[in-house]
């Protein structure tokens, strides 16, 4: 009787282990901070020739409650960081200066006015083809000490095209891994991209799950991936509730932006979901348990053997008694 009661007791309270440690399920990526000035598009993307002038509008907005000023700076940017941090500078030849002429040299906003900003984007006659990027900045030009508006502003990708050289982005997956063996809940992956072209990459990324079968089981849309030419792109992504336990592949499958929308799976790697912890805390449940019926065991043989010798002794009285 004593038996099953332990059994029980053991059952419901790995019952309770497994409900406590549920979750939901998602891919958690990190949170973007939001200021005052709001920029919309954030970037923009220009294909051109050289001696070609095209024309582009952006718009800022004032969130704030008060009237804002900002000066507009021309700057170059590059990515100097593999987790895709950008560089402002001035760049010594075929600087964003000489190609990326802004509307304006300063703008007024008012509480929650909304301002269309043009600029003119004019390749100049010997530019290199491929990439060039150049950075509108706005930068606080009053009295407004409390707006953080240091290398904020539109990206502006241009792309030179030329007949004498192609731009070409050329992407390749550096690496894509995981621990071999993770807890669950959550998974972290990392995915490295290389672009050893001369104008920027752009493609629509999936992380897909499948089980050790092959059946998919998850499929997260990441985003728009951007990598500069000449550049090594560090990307993380988080696995939210997953299964408690098996084995898994995960792939990173690229598709280029519309209309031409052809995926392909450029990395993809294999993992094992294994909870260790509460596996150490059954294992040491099971010891108890079975530490506590060989306990029971040696109890009742130790009484037993009592129960035998009192007995014995017992009858020898009364046969003496009976003499």
């Amino acid at each position: 009787m004593k038996k099953k009661y332990l059994l029980k007791l053991l059952t419901t309270s790995l019952l309770a282990v497994f409900l406590f440690n549920f979750s939901g399920t998602g891919l958690t990526r990190a949170a973007t901070s939001d200021t005052s000035i709001v920029i919309q598009p954030p970037r923009i993307e220009v294909v051109a020739s050289p001696e070609q002038k095209l024309a582009r509008t952006f718009s800022v907005i004032n969130r704030s409650n008060f009237t804002v000023k900002l000066k507009l700076v021309v700057k170059d940017y590059k990515q100097s960081f593999e987790d895709g941090k950008l560089e402002f500078y001035d760049a010594e030849t075929e600087q964003a200066s000489l190609w990326l002429i802004p509307q304006y040299l300063e703008i007024g906003l008012k509480p929650l006015e909304t301002k269309d900003v043009s600029f003119v984007v004019s390749v100049p006659k010997d530019f290199s083809a491929g990439g060039h990027y150049g950075a509108i900045l706005l930068q606080s030009a009053g009295s407004a000490t409390n707006l953080n508006t240091n290398n904020f502003g539109e990206l502006v990708l241009l792309t030179v095209t030329s007949p004498d050289s192609a731009a070409t982005a050329t992407a390749k997956a550096v690496n894509f891994w995981t621990g071999a063996i993770q807890q669950g809940n959550p998974v972290d992956f990392n995915f490295k991209l290389q672009n050893t072209g001369n104008t920027h990459f752009n493609a629509n990324a999936n992380l897909v799950l499948k089980n050790w079968a092959g059946k998919e089981i998850d499929n997260y849309n990441i985003g728009q991936l951007t990598i500069y030419p000449g550049t090594t792109r560090l990307f993380t992504w988080r696995w939210n509730g997953t299964p408690r336990i098996g084995v898994f592949r995960a792939e990173v499958m690229l598709s280029n932006p519309p209309p031409n929308q052809n995926s392909k799976i450029v990395d993809s790697t294999w993992f094992i979901i294994f909870p260790w912890p509460i596996a150490l805390l059954v294992l040491f449940a099971g010891l108890i348990t079975f530490a506590l019926v060989k306990y029971r065991k040696y109890i009742f043989k130790k009484t037993s053997k009592w129960v035998d010798v009192a007995q014995k002794k017992n009858l020898k009285i009364r046969e003496k008694f009976i003499q």
